[in-house]
Order: structure tokens, then sequence, then C-alpha cells
């Protein structure tokens, strides 16, 4: 066991008032994140829904950390100001994973999706029903051989249930009433992120996702969050990689899902290649939403300088297709996300028409572009 002394922290004892109430998803400790990450590696209460201390030898999983406790909680601050500032002085860790050693982790892939030779694979909505449907008929209509939909659409709040029953009583091709090819995603919600990652479900899932039958999925994913500490990438790479080795055991084509994240970005998709997969995927919400560019523009460059020493496509998702540097496909939704809602139903799918047609001007440009930016920059 490793126990590590805490220093004495900058931050000010007066900004850990008790008396401060801590909303769902909020912490105002998160200073405290910028210190545990480079000295202890710890977790503070940042994530603590997910974290739990649990005494095994050479693991960790923080699934019952005290942090767990400040979920909607207003003595948040009491706990941290007692465990940090109070009697304990020291914080015991077990083994954290080195990243070398998560990479270790061999298998060799079943199902590799052999590309997509379509540049924007847009998504759609399940709800209303007649939005889905009119999104539908516009896809045929552009003649595309594949649609992309959310796994989040089907999962279950039910923490005994994986999938809503009601749809697993017949595949996705009948529920959506579509012939052509469906991709299936799992950049989703953090708590079925976390849902899906337990030992526990994963068999449950692969079992799913055979009444499912999705033509293609990607690989699963969990917070990776650039803001987080290091210790929490980590550990969550570790599982991320464990729950896609099981995943593998299904029989559904598989796209690499690989999270923007510097500190684990190329070493990750050097591994997702060497497990053979022929195309992966980036995910661009958070980098979008935070308006992070330049983080975008050199992950991409990295793919496109990747692509001379490995022949694999790439898809970004989550993003509407740009034309700034080269890229091989797009999916998103935002050609059913505008301002739309007032409009009366039939100006509203004459929108999405010509939104979608845009879509697939700029993804075919885009795939056109030599343009390139250098990852290490």
């Amino acid at each position: 066991m490793q126990v590590v002394s805490l220093l004495d922290f900058t931050l000010s004892k007066s900004n850990l008032s008790s008396k401060t109430t801590i909303k769902q998803n909020e912490c105002f400790l998160d200073d405290l994140c910028r210190y545990c990450n480079p000295y202890y590696k710890l977790n503070c209460c940042l994530f603590k829904k997910i974290l739990k201390t649990q005494l095994k030898s050479k693991k960790v999983i923080f699934e019952n950390c005290y942090s767990n406790n400040c979920i909607n909680s207003s003595d948040c601050c009491t706990i941290i100001n007692e465990r940090i500032f109070g009697k304990e002085k020291k914080i015991f860790i077990e083994y954290i994973p080195e990243k070398s050693d998560i990479f270790t982790v061999d298998y060799k892939l079943n199902k590799p999706f052999q590309g997509f030779k379509q540049n924007f694979i847009p998504r759609i909505d399940l709800s209303p029903p007649r939005n889905m449907e009119a999104q539908i008929e516009i896809i045929k209509n552009a003649n595309l051989n594949y649609l992309a939909v959310s796994l989040q659409y089907f999962m279950s709040e039910d923490e005994n249930l994986i999938i809503k029953s009601n749809y697993l009583k017949q595949d996705l091709h009948k529920t959506l009433k579509y012939d052509g090819k469906i991709l299936l995603l799992t950049n989703i919600w953090d708590i079925f992120c976390e849902k899906l990652l337990k030992k526990e479900n994963r068999l449950r899932l692969i079992e799913e996702l055979k009444i499912l039958k999705p033509d293609v999925m990607t690989t699963l994913d969990a917070n990776f969050y650039l803001g987080q500490p290091l210790f929490i990438t980590l550990f969550q790479l570790e599982r991320v990689i464990q729950a896609n080795k099981s995943l593998n055991n299904s029989k559904i084509h598989q796209i690499g899902l690989i999270p923007p994240h510097p500190l684990i970005f190329k070493d990750l998709l050097t591994y997702m290649l060497k497990l053979g997969h022929k195309t992966v995927c980036v995910p661009l919400l958070e980098v979008n939403k935070y308006k992070n560019f330049k983080l975008r523009d050199k992950t991409v460059g990295y793919l496109n300088d990747f692509k001379r020493k490995f022949s694999f496509e790439f898809l970004l998702i989550s993003t509407n297709p740009y034309v700034k540097t080269y890229v091989d496909c797009f999916s998103s939704q935002t050609w059913i996300k505008k301002n739309v809602s007032s409009l009366e139903f039939n100006e509203k799918v004459n929108i999405w028409v010509r939104n979608l047609n845009k879509s697939i001007k700029k993804a075919k440009l885009s795939a056109k572009q030599n343009t390139i930016y250098n990852y290490l920059k």
C-alpha cells in the first residue's frame, strides 16, 4: 500500500464553508483537483458518483470513496474539510494503473468495420415518432446507405435493466422501419457509460445487442474530461479497454472510439489500430461545447499524420461537417438541431432536407481537403 502525505494546500480553509449547498453534478471544490492531479493523483469530489476505494490487493475500484457521499449533499464541504484539514493527514492509495500497463491487454478484433465510404452519416432523433419517420424518409431520398442513432435512446434508468424492455421485442431495423445500415453510437451520458462498464452488465449488453442487431457500433466510452484528475483518466481507460475486450465477443462490426484527450489519444489510437480496427471515431461534443477548436484541429491533424503509416478511416462524431482540414467522414444531428420547433411540420421538414444536403456537401468537400495540422504544434 502506498502512503501519500498531504502537503499544505494554498487553498484557504475559509473557502470550504460547510454551509455551502452542493447541487447535483456540481462541486465547488474543483480547485482541489489542481493539486491532487500533479502531486497525489487522487480524486477529490469532482467525479464522486463513480469512485470508491476497496482495499483489494493491487487493484483500485473507487466506487465507495468518501467523496461519493458528496452527491446531492450539503455536507460535501464538511466531509472534505474533515478529511483534508482535520485529523486525517494521510490518504492511502493502492495500485494506480500505469498507462504502459493498460495497453498490454491483447486480443484479436473479431469484427472490424471496413469503412463507410459515405462522408456524412446523419444521426436521427427517435421522438416524437412523426419526426423520426420524416427524418428517415429524408435519408432514404438522399440515397445514403447509413444513418446513426445513439444508444442513449434505448438505455434504461432502471438499475436492473440495460436496454428498455420495449426495445427488446424486435431489432432496430424493424423498430425504425429502415432497411439501410444502422450505426449505433456509444458516446452517451456518464451514468449510462458507467452502467455498461460494470462487469456484471457486459454479458447482458452483448445478449441484448443480439436483439437490437445494429450493423456497426462504436466501442464503449467513459468520462475523459480534460479537467479531471489524471488518476481518474487512467482508471477509466483501464476499465474501458477491459469492457471492450468483452464486447469483442459480440458479432457486431466495431469502430474504435478514441476520446480527444491529449494524455491518452496517441497511445489509444496506436492500440486500436494494432488490435485490427479499420475505422476509428473521435467524439467532439465537449470540445465544441467549450470551443476548444485548437484541440480539435490538433486532434484531426494527428489523425491525418497517422494515416501516412496506417490504412484506416476516421469518423468525427457530434460535430457539424467543416472544410478546414481533411476528414474522412462525420456523424451528427446538427442537421435537425436548428431552431425549428415553432415551425409548421412541413416547413420544418423542408429545412431538414436543406440542412442534410448542406452537410453532405460540406463533408464531401472536407474529404477532398489537403490541409492538415501538426498534432505536436
